[in-house]
């Protein structure tokens, strides 16, 4: 299948009775999973106060871009990441 067109792989699967269109998002571009940045409200007990702080979690993207987007997208996660681990050293 390497090689061939996107309308040879949607008709070869029309054939089969698959609408390629009609398959969920993640099934014809896949699922990304990377970190993500949030904030957090908390509480500060010595100074008394409401803080916000910035944490980590695992992100499960099911809803990828395509194309030209998808490249941008993977460019800005790695960025991110060089500017974290320049942060850490």
């Amino acid at each position: 299948m390497s090689g061939k067109s996107r309308a040879f792989k949607a008709e070869l699967l029309l054939q089969r009775g698959i609408q390629f269109e009609a398959v969920p998002r993640w099934q014809r571009y896949g699922t990304g999973i990377y970190w993500e940045e949030f904030e957090k409200v908390g509480y500060d007990p010595h100074r008394n106060l409401e803080t916000i702080t910035t944490r980590h979690r695992v992100k499960i993207d099911e809803d990828l871009l395509a194309k030209d987007e998808y490249g941008a997208f993977i460019g800005h996660l790695l960025a991110a990441q060089a500017v974290d681990v320049q942060l850490s050293k």
